[in-house]
C-alpha cells in the first residue's frame, strides 16, 4: 500500500507538480534578446528606450540660487560643520582636465571622496553622529529625471524628499525647529523667505537648485544624436551587448535607469524562503556573495512580502564616477558590478569580453560635469 502511495505521489509530481513549476518560472528564465534590424519598427523603439539628456533644463532661478546658498551653508547646521554638500559632493571637482589637460592623471579627479561625484564615496553614509547610515549615498546629479528618491523610492516628488531630510536631524545633524531658525537669522534667507521660514519653502529652493544639476553631453548622448562616430568598436559593441543580454529592461529612459522599481537579486536571492515560501525547500543555492540579506526595501516601507529586496533601479549615468556600487556600497569595482548583475539579475555569466564591452559603453555614458564653486562669504 506504502509502495503504491509513493507511485502515485511520484506520477502526480511528475505529471502535475513539475510542468507547472516550469510554467510559473519559465518567464524568468533568462534569453537573449534579439537585437532589432535598423531601420524596422522594432529598432525605432529601442532607440526611444533610451534617449540622451536636455543641455537646459528649466528652473525657477532665483529659487535656484538661494537653494545654492543653503546647499553650502554649514552655518545653518548644529554645530556649524555640515551641509547638503557634506555627502553630496559638488564642488572642489576639476572634471575639465580629464578632457583639456593631457599630464593629467585620473587621481587628479578620481579620489575617495571622487570629487564633484555627487556622492560621498563611501560605501556608507555616516550620521552626523557617526553612526552608519545603512546604505550608500546616490549620486544628485539627474536625479531630478528619476520618478523616485532614495534607494526605496520613499518619495516621488522631489521637494517632498528634500523636506523629509532636512527635517530628519538623522540626516540634517539638527532639528527642524533649529535649522528653520539658523536660516531665518540670516538676512539675505529672511529677505526671500520672509520672517517665517517654512520648510516647505526651503525644500522648494533646494530642490530648483538641484534640478540645474544636469551632466548631459556625455559621447553616448553624441551617438544617440546621429554621431556614429562618438563611440569607439569596443563601446558599440558593449552598448549591442548590453542590449541583447537584457541589461537595457531595467536600465532604459532618459537616466538609462531610475525610472523602475526591481527586485534585486531575482536568480540569487537573498534567502528564497522570504521571496517564494515553499521553494527554501531547495535550499540557499540562489544566494550571492555581493548581495545583503539585512536591507529588505521597499518592504521596510510597506511591510508587504511582495515588496522585500525591491529597490528604485539606479541610473548608469557617470556611473563610473560613482563607486561603490549597489545599496549597500558593496563592490568597488565596475567590472565586478557588471558580474553580480549579469547573475543576480539576468541569470546569466557574463564573459570576460563580454564584461569588457559592457564596461567600455558603459565609460561612455559619462557626462561634462559642469564645475560648481561654493558661494563667497560675501554672498551670505
Amino acid at each position: 500500500m506504502d509502495r503504491l502511495k509513493l507511485g502515485m505521489w511520484s506520477l502526480f509530481t511528475v505529471t502535475v507538480i513539475l510542468p507547472a513549476l516550469y510554467m510559473f518560472y519559465a518567464e524568468t528564465l533568462p534569453q537573449e534578446i534579439e537585437l532589432p534590424t535598423l531601420g524596422t519598427q522594432k529598432e525605432h523603439i529601442w532607440r526611444q528606450a533610451i534617449v540622451s539628456l536636455p543641455t537646459n533644463p528649466k528652473v525657477e532661478r532665483s529659487l535656484s540660487d538661494i537653494g545654492k546658498l543653503i546647499w553650502f551653508d554649514k552655518k545653518i547646521s548644529a554645530n556649524k560643520d555640515g551641509a547638503c554638500e557634506s555627502c553630496h559632493r559638488l564642488a572642489n571637482n576639476r572634471p575639465d582636465v580629464c578632457f583639456e589637460v593631457e599630464s593629467a592623471n585620473c587621481n587628479s579627479c578620481h579620489v575617495s571622496p571622487i570629487r564633484g561625484s555627487g556622492g560621498d564615496g563611501m560605501a556608507l553614509y555616516k550620521k552626523p553622529n557617526g553612526d552608519s547610515g545603512g546604505r550608500n549615498t546616490l549620486s544628485v546629479w539627474n536625479s531630478r529625471f528619476n520618478i523616485g528618491y532614495g534607494w526605496d523610492g520613499r518619495e516621488f516628488e522631489l521637494d517632498s524628499f528634500i523636506k523629509s531630510h532636512i527635517s530628519d536631524p538623522n540626516i540634517s545633524g539638527v532639528e527642524k525647529e533649529e535649522l528653520l531658525k539658523n536660516i531665518a537669522e540670516n538676512p539675505k534667507y529672511r529677505q526671500f523667505f520672509g520672517k517665517e521660514v517654512m520648510p516647505d519653502k526651503v525644500s522648494i529652493a533646494l530642490g530648483e537648485f538641484v534640478k540645474t544639476l544636469v551632466v548631459a553631453n556625455s559621447r553616448f548622448d553624441l551617438y544617440l544624436a546621429g554621431d556614429a562616430s562618438a563611440l569607439g568598436t569596443d563601446e558599440k559593441k558593449g552598448y549591442e551587448t548590453f542590449r541583447k543580454k537584457g541589461c537595457v529592461i531595467c536600465h532604459n529612459g532618459i537616466n538609462i535607469g531610475g525610472n523602475s522599481f526591481k527586485t534585486f537579486g531575482i536568480y540569487k536571492m537573498h534567502k528564497l524562503s522570504d521571496k517564494i515560501g515553499w521553494f527554501a525547500l531547495l535550499g540557499n543555492t540562489f544566494e550571492d556573495e555581493n548581495l545583503r540579506r539585512d536591507d529588505k526595501g521597499v518592504f521596510a516601507l510597506t511591510g508587504l512580502s511582495g515588496d522585500k529586496y525591491l529597490f528604485r533601479v539606479a541610473s548608469l549615468r557617470n556611473v563610473e564616477l560613482n563607486r561603490p556600487y549597489f545599496t549597500q556600497g558593496q563592490v568597488w569595482n565596475l567590472e565586478d558590478a557588471v558580474r553580480t548583475m549579469g547573475r543576480v539579475q539576468l541569470g546569466i555569466e557574463l564573459t570576460d569580453e563580454e564584461v569588457g564591452f559592457i564596461r567600455a559603453f558603459l565609460g561612455s555614458l559619462s557626462g561634462r560635469i559642469p564645475v560648481i564653486k561654493p558661494p563667497l562669504d560675501e554672498e551670505y
